[in-house]
């Protein structure tokens, strides 16, 4: 045996434990990177076999992360300012802290919650969801939020390199985004009534409705606010979707309320509403799953649906490419905070 081996096999054994070790990492933000909106997607790798958790130990809030094959995706929610935000994996901590600063700018998105002059602001539920909580703001303030982080992951992602660019919204003191209520003129008949010879719904005079309710001018083009507007007329009448449109243009973007149900409500309800599998029945609640018929691909094709009509509002016309936001690539919204999509009517599964 040679004289060495005593002093060899330590040091063997020490490299190869630093190989085995978990590695944490972050590879899309660097330590106190300034971004100017408040919930973040952080990425990045992590080698142990146990889940990634995150928490912004400025505010003590916890976020949620989904992991895959030794990658993560995470989300958490900052406040003004540095936020210490802590991953950790297995015995594996890190710490990112992040900038978050206020966009100086008078450009803004400002959402509205449109109701009749006879109805409630609670929104279409179907048979079996009763139990459901009809609470339209935490609901559309997450989906703000989700369009906001995605703007910003698309730009940031773009081969161009356009960095964490994304659009301003209307927050108040809670950190909650201010949803404009207003109510039409018009009844929940009136607007559904707007039906053409051949049966399909007439989303011009809807678009037009729902801007009239919102106080938007048609002619202010120019105009540094962006309206978004949910109506909340829709519903499901002898096996037709009443009360529905997807249409933007002109500073506005509007959208029905047949899928509010499907979107989450917190930061911890993201991703298990982008992974929930619940079957859907189009003969008795309104399906625009793209043919897919599950809670997860309603929920990815609606709110990205609502971020592709925004996208109108902001002068963006129809591009080509199936998994562009401006063609049909907001059928996959999901993809960008999960890994996979879940078994679905179209597919058992698609990677």
């Amino acid at each position: 045996m040679p004289k060495n081996t005593s002093l060899f096999l330590p040091i063997l054994f020490f490299v190869v434990s630093l190989s085995l070790q978990a590695k944490l990492t972050c590879d899309n933000f660097q330590p106190n990177e300034e971004i100017h909106y408040s919930m973040p997607l952080l990425k990045g790798e992590c080698t142990a076999d146990t889940p990634v958790t995150i928490k912004n130990k400025t505010t003590g809030e916890e976020g949620d992360a989904t992991w895959y094959n030794g990658r993560y995706k995470a989300l958490v929610d900052l406040h003004y300012g540095v936020n210490e935000v802590e991953l950790t994996c297995g015995e594996e901590t890190l710490t990112v802290p992040i900038v978050f600063t206020k966009l100086d700018s008078e450009n803004m998105v400002k959402f509205f919650y449109v109701v009749g002059k006879d109805d409630t602001s609670d929104f279409y539920i179907p048979p079996g969801y009763e139990g459901e909580n009809t609470n339209y703001w935490d609901r559309i303030d997450r989906a703000a939020k989700i369009m906001q982080t995605f703007s910003a992951h698309d730009l940031d992602e773009n081969p161009l390199h356009y960095g964490k660019k994304t659009f301003q919204l209307e927050l108040d003191d809670n950190y909650h985004v201010v949803v404009h209520v207003v109510t039409s003129k018009y009844t929940r008949a009136e607007i559904q009534s707007y039906r053409k010879a051949n049966g399909t719904y007439d989303n011009y005079k809807f678009h037009a409705k729902l801007r009239e309710a919102a106080g938007h001018d048609e002619r202010s083009y120019s105009s540094k606010t962006q309206y978004v507007a949910i109506g909340n007329f829709s519903e499901l009448k002898d096996g037709l979707c009443v009360g529905h449109t997807a249409t933007g243009g002109g500073s506005f973007g509007a959208f029905g309320s047949g899928a509010v149900y499907t979107w989450p409500r917190s930061i911890k309800e993201v991703i298990p509403c982008f992974l929930d599998n619940t079957p859907m029945n189009p003969k008795v609640e309104i399906d625009d799953s793209c043919g897919r018929h599950r809670r997860w691909a309603h929920l990815a094709t609606t709110l990205g649906a609502t971020i592709h009509e925004n996208g109108h509002a902001l002068g963006l016309p129809h591009f080509y490419g199936k998994y562009v936001i401006m063609s049909r690539g907001h059928d996959q919204l999901n993809r960008v905070f999960t890994f996979f999509d879940p078994p679905n009517a179209r597919c058992s599964y698609t990677n």
